[in-house]
């Protein structure tokens, strides 16, 4: 069954629909991804969020989206030791912004 948060009023079911996942939840503060992400809306109104992503090595063929709503700055970080293309982390600072990244075992690619 998919899992859904936030997005009221329905909306949550229809981004899901339109992203294709069965996965799908909107964070508000600082945490790490998990294996079973597949789409998440950050909301960082009430100030920047910083998200670890989950292990690119235990994800191979993995695709995650993330997504930047608007407020302050959305940082996403590899797991230690891992890189996202070239780089230890990427920063969201624009509204509506977004990452679509892929494993290939070794590294998460940005799309």
């Amino acid at each position: 069954m998919p899992v859904t948060y936030g997005f009221g009023g329905g909306d949550a079911a229809r981004v899901q629909a339109d992203l294709d996942v069965t996965s799908f939840r909107t964070v508000t503060g600082s945490g790490a991804t998990t294996a079973s992400d597949e789409a998440i809306a950050v909301d960082p109104s009430a100030g920047p969020v910083e998200l670890t992503l989950h292990s690119a090595v235990s994800a191979p063929g993995g695709q995650l989206e993330i997504k930047r709503l608007a407020g302050f700055d959305v940082t996403v970080r590899a797991a230690p030791g891992e890189l996202i293309d070239a780089d230890a982390q990427r920063v969201l600072t624009a509204t509506w912004e977004s990452l679509i990244l892929r494993s290939d075992g070794v590294r998460w690619l940005v799309f």
